[in-house]
């Protein structure tokens, strides 16, 4: 029964009448269910609070009449608008330099003017998270969004952290889902989660034990079916990247226990460098092992591959010199199987720091905006990847 009244409480955040967005309250329209819909919906969360919840591999969604099929050769997103930030560190660092350093302003406008992901990290915060997707939505665009909050996250290395425990976990998931309610947005799950239930840590162990793997399966996989229980989100579970989970058996293995025949598809090389043909290879790949799956592809440092750090060659992938952006964010990609080209990494943001100047290059601690990074990245930008050119 408590998973009913969560799901009657949800209901009432889709359904329901008042909504924040920042410190101010407004009324919020919303579109209803016909009854014998909002019906089939009580039913359906009846028959799973019954059966026992999240644990018994009942789905939710499996009975919700407004869960979307993708073809196997059309993008969902095509034809989406992709959120600008106006608010985002380019465009805040772009307004200070226009006094200081006009010239490198220019460039840091470009940067502001391009699609960036919001990751939440530390938590959900709700009104944050919902004034983030309305005002997406009101300009009539789709917000990215990254959930990046599972327990014992990145292996506990640079970027360790997540949910102290699973239950922190599912109220994590369960504030995107009251937040996001109606609206658009593109949802990825958790980058390198599922990379991480096969790789070790610094000492040469398992990152996980067998029951710490059952348990990110269990967590991604309700993640995915909550996001897709909604009408409007299109979810992506994280599957690392070429140079780094090269056997596609195993990752497809891995997609399919975290659920990802419910999710729109997954996503590749975020955070990372990869070009776009061997990254197109490597999810073509996984994709025929799992129903040909589409995938979206993080494209905001890949304009010139990835670095060859040969001493401290493990590291190819913490702020790297030399990088550029690669190609602009769309969702018309040309090619079928891929989704969107997104810039899902936060750009300028450091990838971590370390005593060892060698191995990240004396950049800041993980997540810290690092303006003059990000001024490389887009000084370096191949002409050819941006829209403008695109555009001739």
């Amino acid at each position: 029964m408590k998973y009913l009244r969560r799901l009657i409480n949800d209901m009432k955040a889709y359904f329901g009448a008042t909504e924040y967005q920042g410190q101010k309250r407004r009324e919020m329209r919303i579109r209803r269910l016909s009854g014998a819909a909002l019906g089939a919906v009580l039913v359906a969360g009846l028959a799973v609070a019954i059966s026992g919840g999240r644990n018994n591999g009942s789905s939710l969604t499996d009975s919700l009449p407004f869960v979307s099929k993708q073809s196997a050769t059309t993008s969902p997103l095509s034809d989406k608008k992709l959120y600008v930030d106006p608010d985002s560190n380019a465009a805040r660092q772009a307004e200070i330099w226009r006094r200081e350093r006009p010239d490198k302003a220019v460039f840091m406008d470009k940067l502001a003017d391009q699609q960036n992901a919001r990751w939440y990290t530390n938590g959900a915060n709700y009104d944050d998270m919902y004034s983030y997707v309305q005002a997406a939505n009101a300009e009539g665009a789709v917000p990215v969004i990254v959930a990046y909050y599972i327990p014992k996250r990145d292996c506990n290395k640079y970027s360790s952290g997540g949910a102290p425990n699973e239950a922190a976990y599912y109220d994590y998931i369960d504030t995107f889902v009251k937040a996001i309610a109606q609206q658009q947005a593109i949802v990825v799950i958790e980058p390198d989660a599922l990379v991480h239930t096969i790789s070790n840590d610094g000492t040469g162990k398992p990152c996980l034990t067998e029951s710490e793997r059952g348990q990110y399966y269990t967590m991604l996989s309700y993640a995915v079916e909550r996001l897709k229980s909604l009408p409007s989100t299109y979810v992506y579970l994280d599957a690392g990247n070429s140079g780094w989970t090269k056997d596609t058996d195993v990752m497809a293995d891995r997609l399919k226990k975290a659920n990802i025949a419910m999710a729109d598809g997954f996503s590749l090389n975020v955070s990372n460098f990869r070009r776009n043909d061997e990254t197109i290879k490597f999810g073509r790949a996984i994709s025929e092992k799992i129903d040909d799956k589409h995938f979206i592809i993080d494209t905001s440092r890949n304009g010139l591959g990835p670095y060859e750090n040969h001493e401290q060659p493990g590291f190819n992938w913490c702020n790297p010199p030399g990088r550029a952006l690669g190609h602009y964010p769309t969702g018309s990609t040309g090619e079928p199987y891929v989704d969107a080209y997104l810039h899902i990494k936060n750009i300028g943001e450091s990838d971590g720091s370390d005593p060892d100047p060698k191995k990240c290059f004396n950049g800041p601690p993980a997540g810290t905006w690092w303006p003059e990074y990000a001024l490389e990245l887009v000084e370096r930008w191949p002409e050819e990847l941006q829209y403008s050119f695109q555009r001739r």
